[in-house]
């Protein structure tokens, strides 16, 4: 998946269209569209990415 900001968006409708938006616009045209904001899923900041991939090693397959 790729991630869009507004102001990415709003260069390319620019070189593709020729059509100049303000960022908010196209912030309201993707609502329009209903397109959502995506966030990331936060990690737990006690996490260890080491003990992670050494479980994934061992835990049996499905």
């Amino acid at each position: 998946m790729a991630r869009w900001r507004r102001v990415d968006l709003r260069d390319r409708i620019e070189r593709r269209f020729g059509a100049r938006l303000h960022e908010r616009t196209v912030g309201k045209l993707l609502r329009r569209l209903r397109f959502r904001r995506l966030s990331v899923r936060p990690q737990h900041p006690g996490s260890d990415p080491a003990v992670q991939e050494a479980f994934k090693k061992t835990s049996p397959p499905c």
